[in-house]
């Protein structure tokens, strides 16, 4: 059929449908541009359309940041039919994570996975999560920090000797890699009863894999553009990494999942054996099967993740900014030789230490591991005109709070006197929202505390960390710079140098 007939058949003349396919683009170009007004009208913010899955993508807190300087701290975006609502806005934070908590007690998308690490208790949601909570909590007790504490206080010094050894030979030491190793063995040893010695070790198999857990897509151009184009097709994405088990869209490296599940397998039959051998002994330990399998290996992979990846790059960081800032790194040694009076720390003597927990809070402050949050409402709810539809995801961008000079004043400085005991009476809970905040306030918070202490205490007392023209950065520059990543990670790698201090030569 010509295209002359064809026009005959609806009486068009080619000029009624040239109008037609104009008409067609403008109303597209319309909606387009408008899709933002008319959820304005509906949910009292402009929503702003962008395009692929934004959540999961690499660069996602640089994006945010730049959205809240463009658009304000309460915005919308959308992508096909995927709502979120960004709020650095205290006030909604309260409702959100405490006050209307079970209308918000999911936190994360469904992610797809062949692995079992987003069963864990970070991704779990309602019953699953109060569960797993429930089970978890004592994990983290005062009691069982005294009895792990034993554990942290040999790696810590480890750590110290390994600092050491590298000080009397004028080496200046890659800070994320040794401290990458202090917290990975301690996981090794307190979670998995390893008998693990990774600080001065140069192939440690359980660091290396964990250090490669997540396969991050960092994609671009064609790659991109197709990965995009995939995951709008109904089941592709599910068929590929669920059914046929592939890398492509997979965001946990299956190597590694391969790994801990037979290291965790190991564990288990570890403990039963103990468990038959010392059935007697009231501390004899003991499995609780209260967790499936699947559940365990996902908890332990994102204990070895969380645990590690956060706490080192926190001590990493603090080791620079006590270098960058020779009169806190005096105070700090000023601090723990006062109040630590044997060589192994109590747990009452690291509680004392107020001025070495202001300097790690201020680390947390700048340098906040954990960048934002998420949550999906379970009902659609309306705080101050800002109306949080059934199903959106709500972004909480804790780095915005801290970076806030309503709440921090000069926030690009480090200064640890903003958590002086005065001072943080002063300061609104949730300004400091790094570990979060509610009831799914992180449970392995006093732990990593109790980790940065410890090293802290060993090293300090013994070494001074300084920087000169051989360290990353050098003396004088303008700190470390960061790629656009939701990790903090450096774009040289932080290298300092350690020297003996007088009492220790």
């Amino acid at each position: 059929m010509s295209s002359g007939s064809w026009l005959d058949m609806f009486g068009w003349t080619p000029s009624t449908l040239c109008l037609l396919i104009v008409t067609l683009a403008v109303a597209v170009l319309y909606l387009y541009k408008n899709i933002g007004t008319y959820h304005r009208n509906r949910y009292g913010v402009k929503y702003h359309q962008i395009s692929g899955n934004i959540l999961m993508e690499v660069n996602f807190r640089h994006k945010l940041a730049n959205w809240l300087r463009q658009y304000g701290e309460t915005f919308g975006l959308q992508s096909g039919s995927q709502l979120v609502l960004v709020t650095a806005n205290l006030d909604l934070w309260r409702y959100i994570l405490i006050k209307d908590f079970s209308n918000f007690i999911d936190r994360e998308p469904k992610i797809m996975s062949s692995t079992p690490f987003f069963n864990s208790l970070f991704f779990s949601s309602g019953r699953e999560w109060r569960k797993q909570r429930q089970i978890l909590s004592p994990t983290f007790t005062s009691g069982k920090l005294k009895y792990i504490s034993k554990s942290v206080q040999k790696s810590a010094q480890d750590l110290t000797d390994y600092l050491e050894t590298q000080a009397k030979n004028g080496s200046t030491v890659l800070k994320k890699d040794v401290c990458g190793r202090y917290t990975s063995e301690i996981i090794a040893k307190t979670a998995f009863g390893l008998d693990a010695k990774f600080i001065a070790e140069e192939d440690a198999e359980f660091y290396e894999y964990s250090k490669n857990i997540f396969d991050f897509k960092d994609r671009g151009g064609l790659s991109k553009l197709i990965a995009d184009f995939l995951q709008r097709i109904p089941f592709v994405e599910r068929m590929s990494t669920e059914v046929f088990k592939l890398q492509y869209f997979e965001p946990i490296k299956l190597t590694t999942n391969k790994y801990f599940d037979v290291i965790l397998q190991n564990t288990i039959r570890g403990k039963r054996l103990q468990q038959r051998n010392f059935c007697s002994r009231k501390d004899a330990p003991k499995v609780i099967p209260k967790l499936a399998y699947e559940e365990m290996l996902g908890h332990s992979m994102l204990v070895i993740f969380a645990g590690m990846e956060t706490t080192a790059t926190t001590l990493q960081m603090c080791f620079y900014e006590l270098a960058a800032n020779s009169e806190v790194q005096d105070k700090v040694f000023q601090e723990i030789t006062q109040v630590v009076k044997s060589d192994t720390p109590t747990l009452e003597e690291l509680n004392s230490l107020i001025y070495t927990q202001q300097v790690l809070d201020e680390t947390l402050r700048l340098y906040p591991p954990v960048p934002s949050v998420k949550r999906i409402a379970q009902e659609t709810l309306t705080y101050s005109g800002v109306t949080i539809p059934k199903g959106a995801t709500v972004v909480l961008p804790y780095f915005s709070a801290l970076k806030d000079p309503r709440f921090f004043k000069d926030p690009d400085t480090f200064n640890p006197n903003r958590f002086s005991p005065k001072e943080k009476e002063k300061l609104d809970p949730l300004a400091f929202c790094v570990f979060g905040h509610g009831p799914r306030i992180c449970l392995g918070m006093r732990l990593a505390y109790l980790e940065l202490k410890q090293a802290l205490v060993h090293v300090i007392r013994k070494l001074r960390v300084v920087l000169n023209d051989e360290t990353e950065p050098k003396r004088g520059s303008d700190g470390v710079l960061f790629k656009e990543h939701n990790l903090l990670v450096p774009e040289k790698p932080v290298a300092l140098l350690f020297e003996l201090r007088e009492t220790s030569q």
